[in-house]
Formats: structure tokens, sequence, C-alpha cells
């Protein structure tokens, strides 16, 4: 009888042991499958973003070109930008010059006061 008792026990034991077995698997599997979905959207949203700053910085691009261009259009309408066609060796004059920006110039906006100043190519 001792060791029929025994023998249950034993068993019991060991269906405790291998229920306690699953019961852990299970347990690790669902872990393992949250760390991977967590590094997938960690992932995902770090390309997201990497995405949006490239969008970003180009947008910013495009809209600096547009500012660039309208600026040169002004300067070109108001005739400020000379088209001259330069020989070999000869200095073509920068943005600034061709649009008359000088250092210290009288920023009254009086193009009169400035009449003298101008700087004409030979």
């Amino acid at each position: 009888m001792e060791n029929d008792a025994l023998a249950h026990r034993h068993a019991r034991e060991k269906l405790e042991i291998e229920r306690r077995k699953r019961f852990q698997s299970r347990i690790e599997t669902s872990e393992r499958l949250s760390r991977e979905r967590a590094l997938r959207r960690e992932q995902r949203l770090q390309q997201e973003a990497k995405l949006e700053r490239e969008r970003t910085a180009e947008q910013a691009r495009k809209i600096d070109n547009v500012a660039m261009q309208d600026f040169y259009d002004a300067a070109r309408d108001q005739g400020l930008w000379k088209d001259r066609k330069f020989e070999g060796g000869e200095l073509s004059e920068s943005f600034n010059d061709a649009a008359e920006f000088e250092q210290g110039a009288n920023g009254s906006g009086d193009d009169e006061s400035r009449a003298g100043q101008r700087r004409h190519g030979p």
C-alpha cells in the first residue's frame, strides 16, 4: 500500500512538472512574440521618422530653391541682373554686385542717392 501511494504521488508530481513545463513554454513563446512585435514596431517607427525627416528636408530644399528663384527673377525684372557675355579671363559680376548691394549703402531705398555709387562694366 505504501508503494502504491508513492507511485501515485510520483505520477502526480510528474504530471505537475509536465504541466508547469507546458505553461512555462507558452509564457516564453508569448514573451518572445511580444518582443519580436515590439522590435518590428520600433523599426517601423524609426523608418517612418527617417522618411519624414527626408521628406521635410526635401520640402525645405524646394522652398529654398523657389525663394532663391523668385529673388533672382525679381532682380532680373528690376533690371538689376544684367545678362552679359564675358570674355575669357574677365571676372563676372557677383549677384550682389549686379543687384548693387554695397556695404554701407544708404538703406533708404532712394535710388537717386546711390546713382553715383553704381558700378558700371566696361
